[in-house]
């Protein structure tokens, strides 16, 4: 066997001692440990650098054997190699073992035996390098890598690396459940895999331009929705940055992909909420106003129809009118309650048992075709309603199913209880957390078209013909239960059936089911002193006829700051006060606060066509106020006045 130059060197092969100056000048020089072992494993020569690795003279090495020399940890690591060496084979080998102060010790060697012409193992030269570094680097290196690649793994985002060919060759547990495949599947098949049909032209335009382009990054869908393709072949909007990386296969791109169709679903509800509250202000406003007018034709009217000897002819037009006047009454409260601009009579109501006195008139509003089943599985729930408006809410998806099947079908109520954890508020943006009660009407008709189902609960917005309907019995249910903190949704199959499900916080304290009102006593007249305060002067002077005309003396205000001010002059006199809640100068409730601070046993009625953005329901409760709704009429003044004081 041969072996190199420097093994047959005489000197340092058979002597051990170098007989060339420049030759051991410049194996000192290297920082590579060089040395001669003879065949007793002992060093015969050795370089300067075992002085600079180890600290030691050359005459600590020399002479010695490697047992004398390495301790018997490092001894053991290397002897085996060394015993290959001194059987004639050349041996190069990385290995790990410790210093002489006990640290790490990473270290790279060749062993070259040095044979005789008669094949005698003579020896061998050593070359033995100290790596440390190299492995601290490595190290660092693969730590590094391993920190990235569990960044990459634990994105939210989607991360997608694709080569030169558009390849994919990184595809992050991010994307894994984004676009439904596993990275196995996808790694080495093309890009377009995860793009729609007719988006993918326009992506190999836009990749082109991007590579051709002095850019590093960009963001994709600036000027266009993007779109991505899943594996069940559906589509989903997505954001999509992109970068590109030279390497030497060529140019790597890598993609960011967020699936935002979450966030498109929550800004739609958003907009959709925002106009349906934009609408319901108008409406409140205009209902407000119509009902001030509303009053007056139906406070004169009742008066006409009070004259002795009316022809009959006279008596029927008046009727005609009153008639009308309480159809557009009708019409302004269903305003109001999509509005969210009537005040509530909160009660607590025992639900399944509200719905079976409801089912007989539910079942008659069908009619003998269209039967109504009940499934009522929740646990005995008791909600905080005002029941006769959650009556009229029923109602109005119950009609609206009934001309969903005109060719027949059936009518569901079903009950259900649902815990409103924290996944469920982020599936439902209007959710708080908390125990709700979903009462779902569920039909077998005909189905809403998928282009129209956001529209649904808009008011005016109807399918029907002209004369079948106002469009305002969906948007007024769906005021109704805003009103309640729940929320109606709606879900529907074109040509399966629709399903309109009411959620309604749990009220804990347990109620009778109470949903019918008694009889109020008749009205009497009085004598008292009513202060009077109207902005309306039609309706002032009405309200001011129709007192008088029972008995009462009436000082009449036309707003809030007169009605202080007659207040005070007739401290002693007035025996209660009737206000409207939207008056200039003062309101209602700045005018109450303001009697209840100078004569707190004062009763007080207040009136209006809304009342919500002056006086909310839980002022109504506290203070323990009446309220009646403009347009009313003459006998429901009467009996709350008379009511208001009652002893």
């Amino acid at each position: 066997m041969t072996t190199d130059a420097m093994s047959h060197n005489p000197d340092i092969g058979a002597t051990g001692r170098s007989g060339d100056t420049i030759q051991q000048t410049m194996l000192d020089a290297v920082p590579v440990l060089i040395g001669y072992v003879d065949a007793t494993q002992r060093f015969r020569w050795v370089n300067r650098a075992y002085e600079r690795w180890f600290g030691r003279p050359a005459e600590a090495f020399v002479g010695h054997t490697l047992a004398e020399v390495h301790p018997p940890q490092r001894l053991a690591v290397v002897l085996p190699y060394v015993e290959r060496a001194l059987q004639g084979e050349a041996v190069a080998f990385e290995d790990r073992t410790v210093d002489d102060e006990g640290g790490p010790l990473h270290f790279r060697a060749t062993y070259l035996p040095d044979v005789a012409a008669d094949g005698t193992v003579l020896g061998f030269t050593a070359l033995v390098e100290n790596i440390n570094a190299r492995k601290q680097a490595e190290a660092e290196l693969a730590e590094s890598h391993e920190r990235f690649a569990g960044i990459v793994a634990l994105a939210a985002d989607g991360i997608i690396a694709v080569d030169s060919e558009q390849r994919i060759q990184l595809f992050n547990q991010a994307a894994e459940r984004i676009f439904s495949w596993q990275e196995a599947e996808v790694l080495g098949r093309p890009l377009e895999l995860l793009i729609p049909p007719q988006e993918r032209d326009l992506h190999r335009d836009h990749v082109q331009a991007f590579a051709e382009s002095a850019e590093s990054a960009r963001r994709m869908g600036e000027r266009r929705a993007v779109k991505g393709l899943r594996r069940d072949g559906s589509t989903f909007p997505a954001e999509v940055s992109i970068a590109k990386l030279p390497t030497r296969g060529g140019v790597q791109h890598t993609a960011i992909v967020r699936d935002v169709s979450r966030r498109e679903q929550l800004e739609a509800q958003l907009r959709q909420s925002q106009k349906l509250e934009a609408i319901g202000q108008l409406a409140g406003g205009i209902a407000h106003d119509f009902n001030n007018l509303l009053q007056i034709m139906r406070g004169y009217t009742e008066v006409a129809l009070a004259v002795p000897d009316l022809p009959e002819k006279v008596t029927h037009a008046v009727e005609r009118v009153q008639l009308a006047t309480d159809k557009a009454a009708d019409l302004t409260r269903k305003l109001l309650a999509f509005g969210r601009r009537d005040v509530l009579d909160w009660q607590p109501v025992r639900l399944h048992a509200f719905l079976e006195e409801s089912a007989g008139l539910l079942r008659h509003a069908l009619g003998e075709g269209l039967p109504l089943e009940m499934a009522l599985r929740a646990a005995d729930p008791t909600v905080s309603v005002d029941a006769g408006l959650l009556s009229q809410a029923l109602m109005n998806l119950t009609l609206n199913a009934a001309d969903a099947m005109p060719d027949g079908g059936t009518v569901s109520l079903e009950t259900d209880d649902v815990a409103a954890d924290e996944a469920f508020c982020r599936a439902h943006g209007w959710a708080k957390p908390g125990a709700y009660v979903r009462l779902t009407l569920r039909d077998t008709g005909h189905g809403i078209p998928e282009d129209i189902q956001e529209r649904v609960f808009e008011p005016f917005f109807t399918t029907k013909e002209p004369d079948r309907g106002t469009g305002l019995g969906l948007a007024t249910a769906y005021g109704i239960v805003q009103r309640h903190d729940g929320m109606l949704e709606a879900s529907s199959t074109p040509g399966v059936g629709t399903a309109m499900a009411i959620f309604l916080p749990r009220h804990e304290a347990p109620s009778a089911a109470g949903t019918a009102a008694t009889s109020p006593a008749e009205p009497h007249r009085g004598t008292e002193t009513i202060l009077v305060a109207e902005d309306q002067h039609e309706v002032l002077e009405l309200v001011q006829t129709l007192l008088e005309g029972q008995g009462y003396r009436v000082i009449a205000t036309r707003d809030g700051m007169e009605a202080l001010l007659q207040f005070r002059a007739h401290r002693d006199e007035v025996d209660l006060a009737l206000l409207d809640l939207v008056m200039p100068k003062a309101s209602g409730r700045q005018v109450f606060m303001e009697l209840r601070r100078e004569r707190p046993e004062l009763p007080v009625v207040f009136s209006s066509g809304y009342a919500l953005e002056v006086v909310d329901d839980e002022f109504i409760r506290t203070h323990d106020v009446k309220l009646i709704r403009k347009p009313f009429a003459p006998a429901d003044l009467f009996r709350a006045v008379r009511e208001a004081l009652a002893p």
